[in-house]
């Protein structure tokens, strides 16, 4: 006994690992988890160069120029020692522009807007795919935990056998029953011991589809935790997808963008001040090189952009309807799988429910055939139907048992 503590002991423990830590190892490995991180950096550079445009803004603009004419006057002044210069045909300026929005009819704060909305857009279609992948994960790590209870089934079947192959054997050598029935039953367990090697095969290959999704190597002793089973009372059942929150997301960048179209057709109000070096400067007359300065008010209207703003805001329009019918094609696709998801556990609830019924009866008959086959009542043939009847009675209970997780 003290040696048999030592080595149980020195043995690893088995891991184990629920279906949460499973989902949030994916979810933390999955590539597009950092793309959430760019679309959020390119958002906040995209809002920090647009709250710039509320600084003054500084242009520098120089030229320089040869004209085949210059302004003159078509007469000469009648005053003895007075005449005019005229202006050099080469000329040369340099400016700087200083300007400042006092209103843009709101332009910077609806960019803005959109840019928060498209930001919103973005991650609500990570949002979406990131689902899909929980989805892949979760039918992954329900096949594990599958595999295993199909190979605890193999287990007691195993048990079955063995104990129908002892009574036989000493059956056989008491000269009561044939060789054959014997044979029967040890290919029987052949069978069974494939079927073990099947299922083990299946579950390492589900353990490295999860280490795809989690970037972690599962040992093949690791253990899966079953989850528990949904208790709510199923016509409680409120549909909260990504999807939806992705159509919310396009709906305020349409509205955002019709907000834009308004603030493209007003006016935009501004100071500025010029500021340069140049001949001729201000003064046409002065034919030399001169500072120069003007500061004034300016205002600007593009009426232009009136003559396209109701077909734009048509074809805006257009966009948020066709939001609008996707989410309710959606909400009508979802709704049908709810209810098919209520029927569905109501059913399977009802089959685990004769499920256990089941089971107990056919293992109550396959206790009295091994009595019966060692009493050479029935056959190898009638013990093994009967084990193949338990044991397929415990794979359907197995089965419903997963289809109600899947739910």
């Amino acid at each position: 006994l003290f040696l048999l503590c030592l080595y149980t002991t020195g043995l690893p423990a088995q891991e184990t690992v629920p279906l949460e830590t499973i989902l949030q190892e994916a979810m933390a490995h999955y590539p597009l988890v950092s793309q959430r991180n760019l679309i959020e950096e390119s958002r906040h550079f995209s809002l920090a160069a647009l709250n710039r445009a509320y600084l003054p803004q500084l242009n520098i603009n120089g030229q320089a120029s040869y004209q085949s004419e210059v302004t003159s006057l078509p007469f000469t002044l009648p005053l003895p020692g007075v005449s005019i210069e005229p202006l050099e045909k080469d000329q040369y300026k340099i400016v700087a522009d200083v300007s400042q929005i006092l209103y843009d009819g709101g332009n910077i704060n609806n960019q803005k807007h959109i840019q928060r909305a498209s930001a919103q857009v973005e991650q609500g279609k990570i949002n979406v795919e990131m689902q899909k992948m929980r989805e892949r994960v979760r039918q992954f790590y329900l096949g594990v935990l599958m595999m295993d209870e199909q190979i605890r089934q193999t287990d007691l079947v195993e048990s079955d056998l063995q104990a129908g192959i002892k009574r036989m054997d000493a059956a056989v050598r008491n000269g009561t029953a044939f060789r054959s029935q014997l044979a029967q039953l040890q290919a029987e367990e052949l069978k069974n011991n494939q079927r073990r090697n099947e299922l083990k095969s299946t579950r390492i290959a589900l353990l490295k589809s999860l280490t795809f999704f989690t970037g972690k190597t599962y040992e093949e002793r690791v253990q899966v935790i079953r989850p528990e089973v949904i208790t709510t009372n199923p016509l409680s059942f409120t549909i909260q997808r990504p999807e939806l929150g992705l159509f919310m997301a396009q709906d305020s960048l349409v509205e955002s963008q019709k907000k834009l179209l308004g603030s493209k057709s007003l006016p935009r109000l501004s100071l500025f001040a010029q500021g340069g070096y140049g001949r001729p400067g201000l003064n046409m007359l002065q034919n030399s090189f001169e500072w120069f300065y003007i500061a004034g008010a300016r205002l600007n209207w593009n009426l232009g952009a009136l003559y396209s703003l109701r077909a734009e805001r048509k074809v805006n329009t257009l966009s948020r309807s066709s939001i609008q019918v996707q989410k309710e094609l959606y909400l009508l696709n979802a709704n049908i799988t709810v209810e098919q998801y209520r029927n569905d556990i109501e059913k399977y609830r009802l089959l685990l429910k004769d499920d256990v019924e089941i089971i107990s009866l056919r293992e109550e008959i396959m206790k009295s055939s091994k009595a019966q086959l060692e009493n050479g009542v029935i056959t190898s043939s009638d013990y093994l139907r009967e084990v193949n009847a338990a044991d397929q009675a415990r794979q359907m209970q197995l089965l419903h048992n997963l289809q109600l997780l899947q739910v």
